[in-house]
């Protein structure tokens, strides 16, 4: 097995990780737990996301993977989840 199957694993795993971290929290939100404080918001929204595509990023340089277009599109989640912290704090309006 080499680098690039070892990171599409840890790509496949993480990316499904995420949509379902986000999954849960959309459907208790919809389930009636909206009122939940602006630092848990930021917390399960951004946060651990971000985490989740900083360790995603990490091991992508760690392998040596030679796929760009999957560094792009993890740099790109991570300037949105940014734009949507950004949001979050009322320092961006769009």
């Amino acid at each position: 097995m080499n680098n690039d199957d070892v990171f599409q694993k840890r790509y496949k795993r993480g990316l499904s990780f995420f949509v379902y971290w986000n999954t849960v929290y959309l459907l208790l939100g919809a389930l009636g737990f909206t009122d939940k404080p602006l630092i848990l918001n930021i917390i399960v929204q951004v946060i651990i996301p971000l985490f989740i595509m900083g360790y995603l990023i990490y091991e992508y340089f760690k392998l040596k993977v030679k796929r760009p277009a999957k560094l792009s599109l993890l740099i790109f989640a991570v300037l949105g989840l940014l734009l949507a912290l950004l949001m979050f704090l009322k320092i961006v309006k769009l």
